[in-house]
């Protein structure tokens, strides 16, 4: 008995699909249930929600800036260190964390409202 073409490649057809819905569901089975594991590593910054030094790392920065005034290398080294420690932190803490609203407030005035105008009150609002 000869299976028509038509239903050879019908047959195919459903293979390649089952076969791809498998596999969609298999990753995403195995990202609801692994990942969460592997990708989620703690954060070891110090830093608050709002990318933020904690006061008492504000206050050791001052206490240092201080000493560092007197002019002794050893106070200068150890500002400048724990300065860009601690720009080094801000700056991952603001990559890794994106506010949840944005917004830029503009107000504008009749007089804005010329052509190309309102474009230069932005590139100047974000400079």
């Amino acid at each position: 008995m000869k299976i028509a073409p038509t239903r050879i490649a019908n047959f195919q057809h459903q293979r390649r699909f089952l076969s791809a819905v498998t596999a969609v569901l298999t990753s995403s089975f195995i990202s609801q249930l692994v990942w969460p594991f592997i990708g989620n590593q703690p954060a070891f910054a110090q830093t608050s929600a709002y990318c933020q030094l904690s006061q008492e790392q504000v206050n050791q920065k001052e206490d240092l800036r201080r000493a560092a005034l007197s002019g002794k290398p050893e106070s200068q080294q150890a500002y400048f260190a724990v300065l860009n420690k601690h720009a080094r932190e801000i700056a991952e803490c603001r990559q890794k964390t994106w506010p949840e609203t944005q917004a830029v407030w503009l107000r504008l005035y009749p007089c804005d409202v010329r052509p190309r105008r309102t474009r230069s009150s932005i590139r100047q609002s974000c400079e």
